[in-house]
């Protein structure tokens, strides 16, 4: 964490501590997840030390093939997973372009079915896709004043893996089980 944050950290506690009583279950959190379809597994968190070295050449490609899924989660349940690929089904990079198109033909139906868009709050971290013009603009439209994130009328804390429940629980649930 950077100094600056425990002062966003501090101001985003503050405001859900003042909303009504079961605030928290009306927030729909979402989060994108890597998949590397090699069984990569990134380990750039993970050191094995050894005594000797063992001379051991694996030769793998720069950049593993992997699909980015994007998946929303709240107190009414799981929303996706939607999957970001072309039009062959290649997995494709998420880009602001990409996640607008994601949020507005394949969310918000899922979203405009429930009738639901007046009780909740809608919540992204700050990724570069999710800050991008046409992604804010749209995320007005859906949610008005209601939605949480980097330039939301409410700001999400950055570096804040511990808020949300797909951070903390879904992703290493599913990949664990993959």
């Amino acid at each position: 964490m950077k100094l600056t944050d425990h002062l966003h950290h501090r101001r985003f506690a503050q405001f859900i501590q003042e909303q009504p009583a079961g605030f928290s279950e009306k927030i729909i959190f979402s989060d994108e997840g890597n998949f590397h379809l090699s069984g990569y597994v990134n380990k750039q968190n993970c050191r094995i030390w050894s005594s000797e070295n063992p001379k051991a050449i694996i030769e793998k490609p720069l950049h593993a093939q992997r699909v980015t899924v994007w998946c929303a989660m709240w107190s009414g349940g799981v929303i996706g997973p939607f999957l970001f690929e072309d039009e062959a089904g290649n997995p494709v990079t998420v880009n602001g372009s990409r996640y607008r198109e994601m949020l507005t033909f394949q969310f918000w139906p899922i979203i405009d079915d429930i009738d639901i868009t007046n009780m909740v709050w809608f919540e992204l971290d700050g990724a570069p896709p999710h800050s991008v013009l046409l992604a804010r603009e749209r995320l007005n439209t859906m949610f008005g004043e209601q939605w949480i994130g980097r330039y939301g009328h409410r700001r999400w804390p950055a570096r804040s893996p511990d808020v949300t429940p797909l951070d903390f629980f879904l992703w290493s649930f599913i990949k664990n089980e993959v």
